[in-house]
């Protein structure tokens, strides 16, 4: 057997290790330049997205203060999650000033009746006409291709069916 390898199977440290350099060294430099831009170009990406992030949350937060009565710049002083922000404006709320002319929270208003339509009045008469028209039983007259469908569906013998298509231009004789 040979003394011959195929490959490298020392470690780095190792006398005869092969000449490697540092893996910042390696590829061509467009594509380490490309990288190192791309890397940079993700870092951005994330800082904005992280700021942005912590602008919704802001925003949400500032919103709950004020529906609770509390004035919205005060959200800067809650540090926690969205979602538990009511619980720590029941705990910690008396420690905070209230908006001018609201000493309790605020509940959403929701306004009694049915909503207003944004369908013109006129075409509110037209629904409210094809709707009465079903209702009654005085369903619309067939036209056309119904009225003729429905006058032959109905005959129970040859002769009334030819009798039908006749007298709606049928011009041969099917009983022949």
């Amino acid at each position: 057997m040979s003394d011959m390898g195929f490959g490298y199977y020392g470690s780095p440290e190792s006398e005869g290790a092969p000449n490697v350099p540092a893996s910042d060294q390696n590829g061509p430099k467009w594509f380490r330049d490309k990288m190192e831009a791309d890397a940079k170009a993700m870092k951005e990406m994330r800082d904005e997205l992280n700021a942005l992030r912590q602008e919704a949350k802001t925003a949400q937060v500032a919103k709950v203060f004020q529906a609770q009565g509390f004035n919205p710049a005060a959200a800067s002083l809650y540090t926690g999650e969205p979602d538990k922000v009511e619980e720590w404006l029941t705990a910690n709320g008396s420690m905070l000033a209230r908006t001018e002319g609201q000493q309790q929270p605020t509940k959403e208003q929701v306004p009694a009746g049915a909503p207003a339509s944004s369908i013109p009045p006129a075409s509110q008469q037209g629904m409210a006409a094809m709707n009465a028209a079903g209702t009654d039983g005085s369903a619309q007259q067939l036209t056309g291709d119904d009225a003729i469908a429905a006058a032959l569906a109905a005959t129970t013998t040859p002769e009334e069916f030819q009798q039908v298509a006749r007298a709606h231009g049928w011009n041969w004789d099917i009983l022949a």
